[in-house]
């Protein structure tokens, strides 16, 4: 088995690693956190004077702020991140460069 092919073989083993324990949690941004927490909570009027809740939680509370993260990312599909869809892409460029070449062998 030549050089190239061994090392096109190892590059998809570490593909599909990294494709099989995608974590979600790594891609999500805070900005789209905070939105989520605002679409949930809304405004918090404190003295007539207005806060996003997302802004309040991480102040009050950074260690509920940072535990509802977990549920935010539970509820994200790993498919929307382009980091994801850049890993499958990859897979898939991969696979077909060992097929040619191991069609290329079997001649």
């Amino acid at each position: 088995m030549s050089n190239k092919l061994e090392e096109l073989k190892e590059e998809l083993r570490r593909l599909e690693i990294e494709r099989d324990h995608f974590d979600v949690s790594v891609y999500a941004s805070d900005d789209s956190y905070a939105d989520w927490i605002d679409e949930i909570e809304g405004e918090v009027i404190i003295c007539g004077m207005s806060y996003s809740a997302s802004n309040i939680l991480r102040e009050v509370d950074p260690v509920g702020y940072r535990c509802i993260f977990s549920d935010y990312c539970d509820g994200l599909e790993k498919e929307d991140f382009q980091e994801y869809k850049d890993i499958l892409e990859k897979i898939e460029e991969i696979e077909g460069e060992i097929e040619d070449l191991e069609e290329e062998e079997d001649v």
